[in-house]
């Protein structure tokens, strides 16, 4: 076959070389030094008269796609159509066929790129259908060019790129070739049986190897066709050839040449329908064909680099048919909240299937809006729908997202709680809250009414999270115990989501102070992980906050042996997250810090700082806490002109995520330090002011030494104001 491009890719050929052609036909060599003339005798199927010597199959076949090269050429205005009318006449498109447009595997056999590869397919069929006929019969001549193009296009569907258009006979003819050198077998004289199938044989070596005629076709073979062409129709020749010689005679009886002429018949009446199809589709496909991408795409230069869905009313808005525009206007409405408008817009970049089919033929574009769509059906509770939605991008390679919801055929839709409760950790994770929330709520009720307790943990899980993420501790931890007593009990004591929750919820336990209860937390899901996932990504997060627990007790020793064993793991594992790696370094940091190696420290602060924003951006959580630590170092070497600035936008940061925030504390404290140090008084007193405002409403302000209202009381002092300063110390 021929591969004549996608929207990218180069015409490929598949027509058999003409070089060896000629050696097909059995003829005796003549001239002054030949020797006796070879006499080729065949033995014919039972029941056959001269007649049968007439190749009337291989005629018929070549009138066909004649004919059929005319009709090409005027439906395309052209004598060398283009690849996109190419696929839209019927060329073999991977995504098409796996989209349930089975015609084209034969339709594609009956197409050429031009009159030099149809004159070269022609003149190959001639010779070898000619020599396949008598010796197999004309009905089997039928069956064997079509599993042999049949063949052809489905080796060429299996390992050829999803955006090649492919299209020729040479996959049929190549099946030709294969068959008539099995059957010359039947070649009564050996001289003459020797030298067919010598020729034969090398016309199929030399159109099976690719740099026999990479130079004369520029690469544009399909081999793909040419081996399914040749192994199908030479498996077929064997299989009569195996029945002949048991019977010892001829391969075909009476009531065998009637299910010959049957399969014949059906093969005929398949082309026929598959024309018939692709003669029903072609004007919508040929409508597709011609659309110019330059009046419709938003040019792929002009698309931005990151978070596209975020200006896609900026860089899409005079766009309106690219579905790539619809496609990230839903993101952004989801992102949003407006899950009915994000349904319309999936809708409407499904809807203008012929650009789809023109631009974006490999069909992953077409998969991602589906999956997104199936994805918002789904957690409306419409599963019906969802597979319906889904079914047409099912077969398409690599579709990781609608794989993992469950709506192709032979796997189970995921409920609303599961697909909710994976957003809420998504909008977490990128500090959407408000949203989190919303998404949070409606996952834990799906999941409360009716999912399976499995489920309901993993909501509970995921709800866990986010209060964590917004600082809502106690209740953090009632969603990690409820979670962690069904884990127990759906999978006992040590089972792996067991030593999830376990971790999860130490970590809430810590931040609440109760550093006992966290170790044995922390303890008790390393010692399963350590059981069961000993090379798993879990270990080393349970050791890094462990260790960090460690740091905290001031028991620097082991907390920086458990760290390091941490920093290891992540460093040695291809699969480690940079983020997680920056954490780990983070911690590391603080244990170097408190342990005065300042120097080093410093170093992985820093490393960790840079992670955290190429990963995340600048102005994400985690890289607050990072900003926080690294201008707490630098205060202690009383160096205030590089910690104020850190500390300034760390508190700009920790701001979204509430203005009640427990992290807000500690830098507030620490500015405070920067503007005493800085003799800037009235500015060290609002802070701590608002630090102290902050654990009063959480329930947290203590007081003592070095409390934060000691610490205004004795600023009070300071600035000669003992009354306010006594009213702090009696609250």
């Amino acid at each position: 076959m021929l591969i004549v491009g996608g929207s990218t890719k180069p015409v490929r050929e598949d027509e058999p070389t003409g070089g060896t052609t000629g050696d097909h036909e059995p003829e005796p060599a003549r001239g002054p030094h030949a020797g006796p003339p070879i006499v080729v005798r065949l033995r014919l199927p039972e029941g056959a008269g001269p007649s049968a010597l007439h190749p009337r199959v291989t005629f018929a076949i070549l009138g066909i796609l004649a004919v059929l090269f005319v009709v090409e050429a005027i439906a395309a205005k052209s004598a060398s159509p283009s690849p996109a009318m190419l696929a839209a006449l019927g060329g073999m498109s991977g995504p098409a066929v796996r989209a349930g447009e089975y015609h084209r595997l034969l339709t594609a056999t009956l197409l050429h790129g031009d009159v030099l590869h149809i004159g070269m397919n022609g003149l190959a069929l001639y010779y070898c259908g000619r020599l396949l006929e008598p010796l197999a019969g004309r009905s089997m001549t039928v069956v064997v060019y079509t599993l042999s193009a049949l063949g052809g296009s489905l080796l060429s569907l299996l390992l050829n790129d999803a955006n090649i258009v492919s299209v020729g006979a040479s996959g049929a003819v190549m099946g030709v070739t294969a068959a008539a050198a099995v059957a010359a077998f039947r070649v009564e004289d050996p001289a003459a049986r020797r030298a067919v199938q010598g020729a034969l044989v090398r016309s199929l070596v030399l159109n099976l190897i690719p740099f026999a005629n990479i130079a004369r076709s520029g690469g544009k073979i399909d081999y793909a066709a040419h081996l399914g062409g040749a192994l199908a129709g030479g498996a077929v020749a064997g299989l009569l050839e195996l029945r002949a010689r048991r019977r010892g005679a001829s391969p075909v009886t009476a009531f065998g040449a009637r299910v010959q002429a049957v399969l014949a018949g059906l093969c005929a009446v398949a082309f026929a329908g598959a024309l018939a199809m692709a003669a029903l589709r072609f004007p919508r496909e040929a409508a597709a064909a011609s659309l110019d991408p330059k009046a419709i795409l938003v040019d792929d230069d002009a698309l931005p680099k990151q978070n596209p869905e975020r200006t896609v009313e900026v860089w899409g808005k005079d766009r309106p048919r690219d579905p790539r525009v619809h496609f990230f206007r839903a993101i952004a409405l989801l992102d949003a909240d407006e899950t009915e408008r994000a349904r319309g817009e999936l809708r409407a970049a499904l809807a203008d299937d012929a650009v789809l089919r023109a631009f974006f033929s490999n069909g992953k574009l077409e998969a991602a809006i589906r999956a997104l769509l199936a994805r918002i059906l789904l957690e409306e509770g419409d599963q019906a729908e969802a597979r319906n939605v889904a079914h047409p991008s099912c077969g398409v390679a690599g579709n990781e997202d609608l794989l993992a919801l469950g709506v192709c055929p032979g796997a189970s839709p995921r409920s609303a709680a599961s697909l909710l409760g994976d957003r809420c950790v998504d909008l977490t994770g990128r500090a959407r809250y408000d949203l989190a929330r919303r998404v949070c709520g409606r996952a834990l009720a799906a999941a409360r009414k009716g999912a399976a307790p499995l489920e309901l943990a993993e909501s509970l899980h995921a709800t866990g999270v986010l209060q964590e993420a917004q600082g809502a501790y106690p209740e953090a931890a009632l969603s990690y115990a409820e979670a962690l007593g069904i884990w127990k009990q759906q999978e006992g004591p040590d089972g792996l989501g067991v030593a999830r929750a376990s971790n999860s919820l130490g970590v809430v336990e810590h931040l609440q102070g109760r550093d006992e209860t966290a170790e044995a937390l922390y303890r008790a899901a390393l010692g399963i992980y350590m059981a069961k996932a000993p090379d798993g990504d879990e270990v080393p997060k349970v050791q890094n906050n462990l260790g960090n627990l460690l740091s905290e007790r001031e028991r620097l020793a082991e907390a920086q042996a458990m760290l390091q064993l941490a920093l290891l793991a992540k460093e040695i594992n291809p699969k480690t997250r940079p983020l997680d790696l920056a954490v780990t370094q983070q911690n590391l940091a603080v244990v170097l810090d408190k342990d005065h190696q300042r120097d080093a420290a410093e170093a992985l602060y820093r490393k960790a700082l840079a992670t955290k924003e190429a990963a995340l951006g600048k102005d994400h959580p985690s890289v607050a806490t990072t900003l926080t630590n690294l201008g707490a170092l630098l205060l202690d070497r009383k160096d205030y002109a590089g910690a104020e600035p850190l500390l300034e936008r760390a508190l700009r940061i920790e701001e979204t995520r509430g203005p009640d925030h427990p992290n807000l504390v500690v830098i507030l404290r620490n500015q405070a330090l920067v503007y005493e140090a800085t003799k800037r008084d009235p500015e060290a007193e609002r802070a701590l002011r608002r630090a102290l405002a902050i654990e009063e409403k959480r329930g947290v302000a203590k007081s003592g030494e070095g409390s934060t209202r000691a610490r205004l009381a004795a600023l009070l002092r300071k600035t000669g104001r003992a009354t306010e300063a006594k009213a702090l110390d009696h609250p």
